[in-house]
Order: C-alpha cells, then sequence, then structure tokens
C-alpha cells in the first residue's frame, strides 16, 4: 500500500556511526514507516524490539562471532522520538567493527559511509528542509 508522507526534513546530522534526522509536520508512526522502508530498501529487517524503537540488521550473528571479519554482518540502532523540533530519527551502527580484526574495522567504516550516503539520497539530498520520497 503507498502512502504519501507529507513531512519534511528540518534537520539531517550525519555522523560516524550514523545520523540524527529531524522531521516536521509528522507524527512518529509516519517516520516510523519511512525508517523501516528505508532499511527494507538497504537489506535490514526488524531483529530486536519495535519498528520506532529496536535492532535492525543483516547477516548471520553466529557466522560473524565464529568467522570475524570475514563474515558480512550489519546492525543498526533506530530510535524515534518526539522533541521540540518536531520527531527525531536516529540511526546508529550497532557494531564496531573490532570483532573482525582489521578487516572487520574496515568494512564497517566503509558500510557506514554507504548507509549515510543511501539515507541522504533517500531523503532527497543533503538541503533541508526538503522532501522525503513518498513511500
Amino acid at each position: 500500500m503507498e502512502t504519501t508522507f507529507a513531512g519534511k526534513v528540518s534537520s539531517f546530522r550525519p555522523s560516524e556511526k550514523g545520523a540524527e534526522v529531524d522531521f516536521l509536520d509528522c507524527t512518529t508512526d509516519d517516520v516510523a514507516l519511512v525508517a523501516e522502508q528505508f532499511l527494507a530498501g538497504v537489506g535490514l529487517n526488524l531483529e530486536q524490539g519495535t519498528i520506532a524503537q529496536g535492532i535492525y540488521g543483516s547477516g548471520s550473528r553466529a557466522g560473524r562471532a565464529i568467522a570475524g571479519g570475514v563474515v558480512k554482518r550489519r546492525k543498526y540502532r533506530v530510535s524515534i522520538s518526539v522533541g521540540d523540533s518536531g520527531v527525531r530519527l536516529s540511526m546508529m551502527s550497532g557494531m564496531s567493527g573490532i570483532g573482525g580484526s582489521w578487516l572487520g574495522l574496515i568494512r564497517e567504516r566503509k558500510q557506514r559511509k554507504v548507509f549515510v550516503a543511501s539515507l541522504t539520497s533517500y531523503l532527497g539530498g543533503s538541503d533541508t528542509p526538503n522532501p522525503v520520497p513518498t513511500p
């Protein structure tokens, strides 16, 4: 089912671990739907918690623990809250890369950059305020 997202991005703050995004003119449910659709689009599924307060991931947890950096694993912590500036979406990597030695650390840093670039593109670029694509 397609719905129209009427909210707007008022602030986009990327970091080394992910990004925080503030939205105006929308509800937490609206932002949760946008976040879930973005995460599914980049291959991440809800592993724990709820859509608005959860952990999304891909890859094998057990394989990563056993084989380290040679096994691809991604994990992002998602949090949606309401504040003075509207609805805030926080998406931060839940992995350090240290468990996979130097290979895992390099891969994790690279994945984080790709994740933030994908989120920026999905939200319509880095200019604010800007529209979010219709899910």
